[in-house]
């Protein structure tokens, strides 16, 4: 199956049927017959095309409806606007427990679902997608739906904590800069005979809907900005000395990268010490973290995330640039840090209508200390042409492979970079015997081009390693 949203273009989410696979034609590979078209397209119930044909559609996925009540006590954001918005959301797919009523009793099901926010409002008002879904993937029936503060274009971050193989909870980013949790774990009844009323049509319709509705799964708010939007989603990453959850996420409109609001974003990491709906604590906000600025050579000698300072949270937060966008994904990998940013200059113009210039930010998940080091000191980040994808992770080559022209180093990307290296083999065991290769942490610019941020050693314990 394959699940997608129209991002700007439409407010829809769609699914494909993706089980019967073309046929492998030897006769006609390369051939452009018929312009290409799919051997097994509209050929559903051919004994070799299988019972649909390849790339069916399976479902779409709109929410006209307007479930939010005029005169509502937390605002009247989305009062009189269908409830999804651009779908912008990224949808996350997993596995939930949920209770269905076998006519006796309830039983446990489980329910493949995907999981996404109700996406961006066209205006930028936070008047549509104020709201979490779950869907239903076999029938595209909403089976969940939370109302937030404003859009959530932002995909969440569906996550197995218990290593259960369900999901069990659910945190997401709103466009007015607050993060919520939904803590899932607990299966809930899944309601047949749920009601929810529409004022879309002006007249107030009521609906029965086959919906969760208990409020044990109600997202509530973990972390306030202060109004600096999210646009993606936290990276969760296991702290193994606490057995906790750290979340890192950044802020800035990604929507449109020239706008100059003369926000200073930032970018956080603290723990989720077990968060609940009940913690007064809550919302957190930058105030309760240890604050650093990007470009300080200031460097912490203690783990923020195990030892943070009296009368602080366990986490610490990076100042960056004024009108400095968080543009990717951050990406946490062997206790290293990476995220991307873009500033626009709209003193420089071109046949895009715009200008600006990217940076990559590599930094110890820890304490944000800098780790990205060619020569001498190390800094928090360096300096791209333009923007760039979300980092990944791919095979790398040796160490400190040269980069010349005689093509001894394999076509290894990240070549003459020794010396980042052997600075990222201080972060691991005293233990370690590394191997003879990295794993290496990458990104692609607009021009197409790879870039490499970071060679990452790999760690061989000899306790427990065998060659055949």
């Amino acid at each position: 199956m394959a699940l997608g949203g129209l991002r700007r273009g439409g407010q829809l989410y769609y699914a494909l049927d993706m089980t019967q696979p073309d046929k492998l034609d030897t006769k006609n590979v390369g051939v452009p017959l018929n312009g290409y078209v799919p051997s097994c397209w509209n050929e559903g119930g051919t004994a070799d095309c299988g019972p649909v044909p390849y790339g069916a559609a399976l479902w779409e996925f709109t929410d006209t409806w307007d479930e939010d009540p005029p005169g509502d006590p937390t605002g009247d954001t989305g009062v009189g606007y269908p409830d999804l918005g651009d779908t912008w959301s990224v949808p996350n797919t997993g596995m939930i427990r949920v209770l269905e009523n076998d006519g006796s009793e309830d039983v446990e099901v489980v329910k493949f679902v995907a999981v996404f926010g109700g996406g961006l409002d066209p205006a930028k008002l936070g008047n549509q997608g104020n709201w979490l879904y779950m869907v239903d993937i076999e029938t595209g029936k909403t089976i969940y739906k939370r109302r937030l503060t404003s859009s959530a274009a932002s995909e969440p971050a569906a996550v197995d904590t218990d290593q259960n193989g369900f999901i069990d909870t659910i945190f997401i980013g709103t466009t007015d800069g607050y993060l919520y949790k939904a803590d899932v774990s607990e299966p809930k009844l899944l309601d047949p005979t749920a009601t929810v009323t529409d004022y879309s049509s002006g007249v107030d319709v009521v609906r029965t809907v086959k919906r969760v509705v208990d409020t044990a799964w109600d997202p509530f708010k973990v972390f306030d900005t202060g109004g600096r939007p999210i646009f993606f989603p936290p990276s969760v990453i296991f702290v193994a000395k606490l057995g906790q959850y750290a979340l890192s996420f950044g802020t800035g409109d990604r929507e449109d990268l020239l706008a100059i609001t003369n926000q200073v974003p930032r970018f956080y990491t603290f723990v989720d010490d077990g968060f609940a709906a009940d913690d007064i604590r809550l919302p957190l906000d930058e105030n309760d973290l240890e604050l650093i600025e990007f470009d300080s050579a200031f460097e912490q000698t203690e783990d923020l995330l195990v030892n943070p300072p009296a009368n602080k949270e366990a986490g610490w937060v990076l100042t960056l640039t004024a009108n400095e966008k968080v543009i990717t994904k951050s990406l946490a990998f062997a206790g290293i840090l990476t995220f991307s940013t873009f500033s626009p200059d709209l003193t420089v113009t071109d046949e895009c209508g715009g200008a600006g210039a990217g940076r990559i930010f590599i930094v110890n998940t820890t304490n944000a200390n800098p780790l990205h080091s060619l020569s001498g000191d190390a800094t928090r980040f360096f300096d791209v042409s333009d923007i760039v994808t979300n980092p990944y992770v791919e095979p790398g080559g040796m160490p400190g492979d040269d980069d010349d022209d005689d093509d001894d180093d394999g076509g290894n990307p990240c070549a003459g970079q020794l010396a980042m290296t052997q600075r990222l083999m201080q972060l691991f065991p005293s233990g370690c015997k590394f191997a003879n290769r990295t794993e290496n942490i990458m990104t692609q610019r607009a021009d197409t081009g790879v870039q490499c941020i970071a060679p990452v050693p790999i760690c061989v314990d000899p306790k427990n390693w065998k060659e055949f």
